[in-house]
């Protein structure tokens, strides 16, 4: 029977002095030096006095006894040195009673007051020992050590709470960003999670406390925080912030850039073709030229020249620049700029295929003759010298009824024509194409896929890869291929409405893949295929090329089967988080210039019928958006329609569009 015993037991995170007045089975019935009367569980005292006060005193007299108790337990409180305790026992991992712990300590004459003081000072130091069904273990020397990081930590971490809250509380009235702030790192650091992941944010708990004591609370006003503070720009690329991608190279990458430029050109083991009339035909922007070609007239024959800029020969496999170029998988076209995969001194300079300077390149032959049948086909390294540097608009407007473009483009037309015979389709539709210049002007425009002079730089490409293949699978040599599946059902394009068939088509198409085993492009009607044709903005294609220059050169293999695999499974996920950046900064910007354009109207094909909405085409820009359902407007798939904005938020990834009129204005 616990009545008239002094007992202690844990509230609220604090040990309590309480006097048992009466107990009933496994309740007891406790009063404490507060005056509060608790009823508790047995299993929640941690210690009772040997002695008991019987009879039990008034309520008053309880009161003092436990203030008196309290006062002395605070004395003999200081009296505890935890650390020499532990020192005692730490070899001892088991449960101590509490008053063997209090004896060792105190000594052999130790009182109810000295268990009590030995409880809290245990319990209030929570490093050397940790409380068990109310005992104390001693912690190992691990656990302590651990103890004290988390400890630091969450000193420092008060710390930055108190000194942000107050740098944040002035910022956000008006006072200067520039402050001496100790912490200001770690706060801005805090400040970009939370706005980069929200609620996902491994700082989310720190952000919303320390925002709360600056007296903000919406966790989706951080961002405008950043833009005041000078952190963020207005139309900072939070994408290349999440996916931790950065625009530079290391020194270390800058280093071996130096060295790899001295070895170019490398004329070893090449075949001269300087004397060759060698062309590249980009966009105006172009500045990573890594694919050239040539066209001879040969016994009524011809003799194709493919020619894409050697990368492997100069950047080798295992250097920082090789890594880094893994790690980013691809260049990146932004609208605001490329992020390269290789250093601009490589990718736009040293190994771009520019005009009038030697190049090394890896050249395919192939002799075709006018009915677009291929007779005969080689790959070899070569030294070439780029005559002219052409773009697509100047050769359509005018080159193309000259030679040698004129004929290579009706050679393109023919392979073309083979490949759609063997089950080949074209689903190209105008691409997006948003450049934001200097004075952050957005422009916009789509560009026609189907013009002849792109439309002969594809085929021409296409036929690289499709041959590059080819002699990769014929030689067992280990590749990477791209490969894609036909669709489950046939695909039609309705010439009446050829964007909105083209657009339900695309969806039923089977994604492709990165394989190490050969299989068709159906899209492309072939059987084989890889991407060899741009090495300097893909990864991909730099290992391939290196594969194929090794046994070219040596007859041996740089990788095998299992290497390529692992770089299959890396590269596959780089590439799909790479063109999800891409199009959700094409989408900011759209969404910016219609928000700068909010008065106009627009071209649109309804596309798909949904809850409360629809999903249109803007046939201006070639994207999907969202309309409101019209009331009293009857509308079906495939309508060509007029609309307006609704509403669009570029940081939000807002765009909701109304209905205007009906169209049939437009193809």
């Amino acid at each position: 029977m616990n009545q008239g015993k002094i007992v202690e037991f844990i509230e609220k995170g604090k040990i309590i002095s309480g006097f048992c007045i009466d107990q009933k089975d496994n309740r007891l019935r406790v009063l404490t030096s507060q005056g509060r009367e608790m009823v508790l569980s047995a299993n929640r005292i941690l210690s009772y006095s040997e002695k008991r006060h019987i009879p039990i005193p008034s309520r008053e007299e309880i009161f003092r006894r436990l203030n008196e108790r309290e006062k002395l337990k605070e004395e003999l409180k200081e009296r505890v040195n935890v650390e020499e305790l532990w020192e005692l026992v730490r070899d001892d991992i088991e449960e101590y009673d509490n008053r063997y712990l209090a004896e060792l300590v105190f000594g052999p004459s130790f009182k109810d007051e000295h268990v009590s003081a030995l409880i809290v000072a245990l319990f209030e130091e929570r490093l050397h020992f940790k409380l068990k069904d109310g005992r104390f273990i001693p912690n190992t020397p691990e656990q302590i050590e651990k103890l004290r990081e988390q400890r630091l930590k969450e000193k420092k971490r008060q710390e930055i709470l108190e000194e942000g809250a107050i740098w944040l509380k002035g910022i956000l009235s008006g006072e200067a960003v520039e402050r001496d702030i100790r912490y200001r790192e770690e706060i801005i650091r805090i400040l970009q999670d939370v706005a980069l992941f929200g609620e996902n944010s491994k700082e989310i708990k720190t952000a919303k406390e320390l925002l709360q004591r600056a007296g903000m609370a919406d966790i989706r006003k951080v961002k405008d925080l950043l833009i005041k503070m000078g952190i963020w720009d207005e139309d900072e690329n939070v994408e290349l912030l999440r996916f931790e991608i950065s625009r530079g190279f290391s020194e270390k990458v800058i280093n071996e850039v130096s060295e790899f430029i001295k070895k170019v050109p490398i004329r070893d083991k090449r075949r001269d073709l300087t004397d060759l009339h060698v062309f590249t035909i980009d966009g105006v922007y172009t500045k990573d030229f890594d694919d050239a070609l040539s066209l001879e007239c040969m016994d009524g024959n011809y003799r194709l020249g493919i020619h894409i800029a050697d990368v492997a020969s100069v950047v080798r496999r295992g250097t920082e620049t090789d890594n880094t170029a893994m790690r980013r998988g691809a260049t990146l076209y932004l609208p605001r700029g490329a992020i390269t995969m290789l250093p601009p001194e490589l990718s736009e300079e040293a190994l771009s295929l520019k005009r009038g300077r030697l190049r090394n390149a890896l050249t395919l032959w192939v002799m075709i003759d006018g009915n677009g049948e291929i007779l005969s086909y080689e790959f070899f390294p070569s030294l070439i010298n780029i005559r002219e540097q052409l773009i697509y608009e100047k050769v359509d407007e005018s080159l193309i009824k000259q030679e040698p473009y004129g004929r290579l483009y009706k050679l393109c037309l023919k392979l073309r024509e083979k490949r759609e015979k063997k089950g080949g389709i074209n689903l190209s539709v105008p691409e997006l194409s948003i450049v934001v210049n200097e004075g952050g002007r957005i422009e916009i425009s789509l560009i026609d896929q189907n013009t002849p002079s792109r439309m002969m730089v594809a085929e021409c490409m296409i036929l690289y890869n499709y041959l590059f293949a080819k002699m990769m699978w014929q030689n067992s040599i280990p590749t990477l291929y791209r490969t894609q599946e036909s669709p489950q059902e046939d695909i039609q394009i309705d010439p009446q409405n050829p964007i909105y068939s083209l657009f339900k088509a695309r969806r039923r198409l089977n994604p492709l893949f990165i394989n190490t085993e050969p299989g068709p492009h159906w899209a492309l009607g072939l059987e084989l295929y890889v991407n060899a044709s741009s090495p300097l903005r893909r990864y991909m294609d730099l290992v391939i090329q290196r594969q194929m220059l090794s046994y070219l050169l040596d007859g041996k293999i740089i990788y095998n089967r299992e290497e390529l695999e692992d770089i299959r499974m890396n590269l596959g996920t780089v590439l799909k988080d790479l063109q999800m950046i891409k199009q959700r900064r094409l989408r900011y910007w759209l969404l910016k210039y219609l928000k700068q354009n909010m008065e106009g109207s627009y071209n649109a094909i309804l596309l798909d019928e949904m809850k409360g909405k629809f999903r249109i085409i803007l046939t201006d820009f070639m994207v999907t958006a969202d309309m409101k359902r019209p009331i009293g407007v009857k509308l079906r798939e495939g309508d060509k329609i007029i609309v307006e904005i609704e509403k669009v938020d570029p940081w939000n990834d807002i765009l909701l569009f109304r209905f205007k009129d009906y169209s049939e204005t437009f193809a």
